[in-house]
C-alpha cells in the first residue's frame, strides 16, 4: 500500500509545475473549467469501462433514492468544500508560488484530518505519531519561510 501512496504523492507533487505552465497561456478562470471538464470525461469513461467490464455495478441513481436527507446534504457540502476549495486554492496560487503553496496546503489538510479525527471520531495516536505530526509541520514551516 505503500507504494501506492508513494506514487499517487510523486504524480500530486508534479501538478503544481504543470499547473504553472498551462497558467502562462490560459488564465485561472478557463483552467479551472478545461481541468474540470476533462477530468470529468475521465471519470465518466472509467465509470463505464468499470461497467461494460462487469467489475462494477451502475446503480447509482437507484441507491440516491434511498439516501437519508443527512446524507443528500453531507452530498452537497461535499460538492461545495470541493467548489470553495478548489477556487480558493486557484484564486491563491495567483500571488504566491504555487510549489510552496501546494506543500502547505496538503500538509495542513493532513494535519486537520487527523485533529477532526481525534475530536469528533475518537482515533487515538501514540507519542510517536503525534512527535511526527509536529516534526511534520516545523518542516514545512521550514520549507515555505522566506528569509
Amino acid at each position: 500500500m505503500y507504494h501506492i501512496l508513494f506514487g499517487i504523492s510523486a504524480l500530486k507533487s508534479m501538478e503544481p509545475f504543470f499547473r504553472k505552465d498551462v497558467l502562462q497561456t490560459l488564465n485561472n478562470e478557463e483552467f479551472l473549467f478545461i481541468n474540470t471538464l476533462m477530468i470529468s470525461v475521465l471519470i465518466i469513461l472509467y465509470t463505464l469501462y468499470m461497467y461494460m467490464t462487469k467489475r462494477s455495478t451502475l446503480n447509482v441513481f437507484s441507491k440516491l433514492k434511498t439516501f437519508s436527507f443527512a446524507q443528500i446534504a453531507f452530498l452537497i457540502a461535499l460538492a461545495f468544500i470541493t467548489f470553495i476549495s478548489t477556487v480558493s486554492i486557484f484564486q491563491v496560487s495567483k500571488e504566491f508560488n504555487t510549489q510552496n503553496l501546494n506543500a502547505l496546503v496538503k500538509t495542513m489538510t493532513t494535519v486537520f484530518a487527523l485533529f477532526i479525527g481525534v475530536t469528533f471520531y475518537n482515533e487515538q495516536y501514540t507519542a510517536t505519531q503525534i512527535y511526527g505530526i509536529i516534526i511534520t509541520i516545523v518542516g514545512i514551516y521550514l520549507i515555505t519561510k522566506k528569509d
